[in-house]
């Protein structure tokens, strides 16, 4: 990678002078004969000299990975992410070393960060059709091969055995349902269930059959099965407003009433019918009015809006611990916290990272998320020091510090002052 600035090194046993660009080449000769051992002394000498090149953090990473040092890898990449957020061989190296791992949500997580970053890196969606065909999620491992299949063109051999295998499979899709709608007409229930099943074996990519499939297993008292139908149909067939409600329906049934509250609120966005938006629109409330504050609510579903792409219901679950909580306590801040650091690029990933962290920090201090606010006003001064912003955040930093202190020191006297004395006689 070439750099504009004419650094220069005088190296010892000649009077040779390299310049930084020389000396990458150098590195990356070494690393591509195989000398892993001699191209790593290379990076990590020129990571010690200029630690700020995020590039060399890559390289000097690329170079453990192959000498087995995995923990040094994943060390050298996190600190060139920390230079650079948007570095996208980064995160297709992280994927790819948490996969062999066997840490499959982490793969998941920065694989979908490096589509976010370049949506047309094929081999990216490839591995990710994998990962999900490995979890048993054969509609996600059927979207993302077939949208592998259309960026590779028709000549890509991999390509064409990923089409193949799911064209072979139609025939016995196709026969499959068939007989599951003639015995749910039928009113044969189970039977419709098992041929459903099987059909999605050999085909997974239609959303009316999951659909249907779903309202089987509801009839059936199969709230998690249906649940788990619903989703599928709503990955499939993201417009469907039919999709989101059923699915809500089932959710409250279950006692999930946030993550109820947050399909109808997709019901509402994605649906034409004004009078059954009236009535969603009075659930949520209903939903959310008697244990929520409203702010939080609305800030809960501006998170859920940011990742819906990512994780859909399976992160509306992982947040939706708020759903059993009163105010805003400790768990639920921990909670949002953790999720918006992960979301802090998938938030908007190709614009500039610096105005990721900006744009989270004002949306908490909107929704008087204090402790929130301040995680991403520190995170922005530490990772932009020469930002825009910086001379109008510190202030405000120092006034949330103040701010959350007299909270802390107001909640300590108010438990003080409400705990039991014991009597004395």
């Amino acid at each position: 990678m070439p750099f504009a600035a004419p650094l220069r090194k005088k190296i010892a046993d000649d009077d040779k002078i390299l310049t930084l660009d020389d000396r990458i080449k150098q590195g990356l000769s070494e690393y591509g004969a195989q000398q892993f051992h001699v191209a790593k002394a290379t990076f990590t000498e020129l990571t010690q000299e200029y630690p700020h090149l995020s590039e060399l953090w890559l390289q000097l990473g690329n170079c453990d990975y192959r000498l087995r040092a995995y923990l040094l890898a994943e060390k050298s990449w996190k600190e060139c992410l920390r230079l650079n957020p948007l570095a996208l061989q980064v995160y297709i190296n992280l994927g790819s070393l948490y996969y062999e791992q066997k840490k499959y949500e982490e793969a998941e997580y920065h694989w979908k960060v490096a589509l976010k970053i370049d949506e047309t890196h094929k081999m990216t969606w490839l591995r990710l059709g994998d990962l999900y065909k490995l979890q048993g999620n054969i509609v996600k491992s059927y979207q993302y091969h077939m949208k592998y299949a259309e960026l590779a063109g028709e000549k890509d051999l991999e390509s064409q055995r990923v089409k193949r295998r799911y064209e072979q499979g139609l025939g016995a899709y196709q026969a499959n349902i068939r007989i599951s709608y003639d015995c749910m007409y039928k009113g044969q229930l189970d039977h419709a269930r098992r041929a459903f099943s099987k059909a999605f074996e050999y085909y997974p990519g239609d959303a009316k059959a999951y659909k249907a499939y779903g309202a089987t297993l509801y009839k059936l008292n199969r709230m998690d099965d249906a649940a788990h139908a619903y989703t599928q149909a709503v990955e499939l067939e993201p417009n469907d407003a039919g999709n989101y409600i059923n699915l809500g329906v089932i959710l409250e049934k279950q006692g999930h009433t946030i993550d109820a509250a947050w399909c109808y609120q997709q019901g509402i966005t994605k649906g034409k019918d004004p009078a059954a938006t009236q009535k969603l629109e009075q659930r949520v409330k209903q939903l959310t009015a008697t244990r929520f504050n409203e702010k939080l609510v609305d800030y809960f579903f501006k998170a859920q809006e940011a990742i819906v792409e990512f994780k859909l219901i399976e992160a509306s679950r992982r947040l939706g611990r708020l759903r059993e909580m009163g105010p805003l306590t400790q768990v639920i801040h921990d909670e949002i916290q953790h999720e918006l650091t992960k979301l802090s690029l998938l938030y908007n990933p190709k614009k500039q990272a610096e105005q990721t962290f900006l744009q989270l920090g004002n949306d908490a201090l909107k929704a008087k998320l204090d402790d929130i606010t301040l995680h991403f006003y520190e995170q922005y001064l530490t990772s932009f020091p020469s930002g825009e912003a910086v001379q109008e955040l510190r202030p405000a930093v120092e006034q949330l510090k103040e701010r959350i202190e007299k909270a802390e020191a107001i909640r300590q006297a108010e438990l003080e002052r409400t705990r039991p004395r014991k009597k004395i006689f």
